[in-house]
Parts: structure tokens; C-alpha cells; sequence
């Protein structure tokens, strides 16, 4: 059986769809690379050695990271229809001061923890930045030319639905009248 090739441009809008998707997914996994790095290396030092400080100012940290990513999903109008901004503002700044309380033995590994989030953050900033500004238009882009070209299979089976329909309807039309 001969393998069927693809155009280039279903091929381009294929990989497209697939940046995209990784793309919309890293720019909420991107701020807990940091602290999940930095919690393997110092997993000695914070948790084994230390009473339960150590883990709870962990643990806050935790939280705030994750306080970042809803404010990352802020931007969707269900989040921001339903919850004030300043809510988690003032969640996170709670985070915040609870975890330098908690950590305050070890506020530079806490302070190089925020840093190289905060870094994660910039990062999935410009992750989406180049998502929505490049990606999702040639995508769209691309889409339509597949579409437009008849190369899209999905769009091609419901045309010929719909022309089958209507040739089937004329006919039961052109029955009635005779």
C-alpha cells in the first residue's frame, strides 16, 4: 500500500495546532519548574533536618505559585467575571509574608526560589505573548487555507453530506410534484 502524502500546508497547519497546544499548556507548568528544582536540591536541608517550619513555609510557597497561575488564568472571563483582582493580590501577598515568616532561616533559598519564579513567569509571559501574536493566527491562517484548498478531510465529508442531503431533498421534491 502506497504511504498517502500530506501538503505542506496541511502539514504546517498540523504543526501549528500542536504548538499551540503545547504552548497554552507550558505557560502554566513553566512557574513550578523552579521551585520543584530547587526542592530536589535542598530536599535534605529543608525537610529532613528541620521541625515543621521549614515545610509549612514550603508549602505557602506552594501556594503562592499557584496563586500565580490563577492569576495567569485571570485573564479568562469566567475568573475574572467571578473574583476580584485584588482577592488574589491579597492572597498572594498573604502567601508571601507567610512563607518568609515560615522560611526566615532560610530566606536566601526562599529568595532565589521567588527570583527564578518570577523568571518562570516572564517566561510564560512571553510563551503566550508569542502564542496569541504568532501562533494562533497562522494557525487560523493556515486552517482556512486547508479548509479553502479542500485539503481538510472533516470539512470535505460534511460538504458532500450536505450536497447528498440536498440532491436528496430535490429529488423527494421533483417525486412530489409528479
Amino acid at each position: 500500500m502506497a504511504k498517502k502524502v500530506k501538503s505542506k500546508t496541511v502539514r504546517t497547519r498540523n504543526a501549528l495546532a500542536v504548538t499551540n497546544k503545547v504552548m497554552w499548556g507550558a505557560k502554566f507548568g513553566m512557574p513550578f519548574v523552579p521551585a520543584t528544582i530547587m526542592t530536589i536540591i535542598n530536599w535534605d536541608e529543608w525537610f529532613a533536618q528541620t521541625n515543621g517550619g521549614l515545610p509549612l513555609g514550603f508549602l505557602t510557597l506552594v501556594v503562592a505559585t499557584i496563586i500565580s497561575i490563577i492569576g495567569i488564568m485571570k485573564k479568562d472571563a469566567l475568573v475574572q467575571k467571578n473574583v476580584s483582582p485584588l482577592f488574589v493580590f491579597a492572597l498572594a501577598l498573604f502567601c508571601v509574608a507567610a512563607s518568609f515568616l515560615w522560611l526566615s532561616n532560610v530566606m536566601y533559598q526562599a529568595g532565589m526560589m521567588f527570583l527564578w519564579t518570577a523568571c518562570a513567569v516572564v517566561a510564560a509571559a512571553a510563551d503566550d505573548q508569542v502564542q496569541k501574536s504568532v501562533v494562533e493566527p497562522n494557525l487560523a491562517f493556515y486552517k482556512d487555507l486547508v479548509i479553502r484548498g479542500g485539503l481538510d478531510k472533516k470539512t470535505e465529508k460534511k460538504k458532500n453530506k450536505e450536497q447528498k442531503a440536498l440532491e436528496e431533498m430535490e429529488e423527494a421534491k421533483r417525486r412530489a410534484v409528479e
